[in-house]
């Protein structure tokens, strides 16, 4: 009776030591991280600010979703081609409106991949 008390004692323990983390889990995915990108330097109604516009909106979608300067160079592969970086920059650029920017954007998706990577370069 004491081993089945027991074994029941810590089963329970180990439920309640999983629970917040997956309550962690199913709230994570609601969470919504903004980065500021400024452009009040920049001209976007001109092919050279919007492409540093671009890269700047890019560089902040890779760390909208999770990669910094300091992650490892296949982790941040892996952010450039994920959903969330596709739909942070397709948001960021629709909802900034300018036609040269979207012009620029859309001619990436078009190449060869169409994956929503820019390139930092």
């Amino acid at each position: 009776m004491e081993s089945t008390l027991r074994k029941s004692l810590i089963c329970a323990l180990a439920l309640l030591a999983a629970a917040p983390a997956v309550s962690h889990a199913a709230t994570s995915n609601k969470h919504t991280t903004s980065v500021e990108v400024r452009y009040n330097d920049l001209d976007l109604s001109q092919p050279a600010g919007a492409a540093k516009m671009l890269r700047r909106l890019d560089v902040a979608a890779t760390e909208a979703c999770g990669a910094s300067e300091g992650s490892l160079s296949d982790y941040v592969w892996a952010v450039h081609r994920s959903a969330c970086h596709a739909k942070s920059l397709n948001r960021a650029v629709t909802a900034l409106d300018a036609p040269e920017l979207t012009a620029l954007y859309d001619a990436r998706l078009a190449r060869p991949g169409g994956a929503a990577y820019i390139s930092v370069n």
